[in-house]
């Protein structure tokens, strides 16, 4: 996985900070490209799988703390791949994208500093 918030490995780099937050993920040859911006009122996740099968959704799932129960909200994948949600809340994630019999699990997903949490 690429992630734009972790440090530059080559030295001499510079780079711009952006609030929006850039993930690369590639498995079982698909990627799933994926970015997290700032709302006025929580976040957007926006991405795209890229891919064969581009017809599917994305189910986005909070990880929630113990006791609670996991919320998860979907969204489909528009005939490009893509795919938003918004006013997503801080915290931690599962993002699965959906295709056919197909199902793609990325890792765990933090949004938001990981001092504040809350449901989706």
């Amino acid at each position: 996985a690429r992630d734009s918030a972790a440090p530059a490995s080559a030295a001499g780099v510079r780079a711009v900070p952006s609030e929006v937050r850039h993930l690369l993920f590639t498995t079982h040859g698909r990627d799933v490209d994926l970015r997290i911006a700032p709302l006025a009122d929580g976040f957007a996740l926006s991405g795209q799988h890229l891919g064969p099968d581009d017809a599917g959704h994305v189910a986005l799932t909070w990880l929630a703390g113990s006791g609670e129960p996991p919320a998860r909200v979907d969204a489909a994948l528009n005939a490009m791949g893509e795919f938003r949600l918004e006013g997503v809340r801080r915290g931690t994630y599962l993002l699965t994208v959906l295709l056919g019999d197909d199902e793609i699990v990325l890792p765990p997903i933090d949004v938001g500093p990981a001092a504040e949490r809350g449901a989706p």
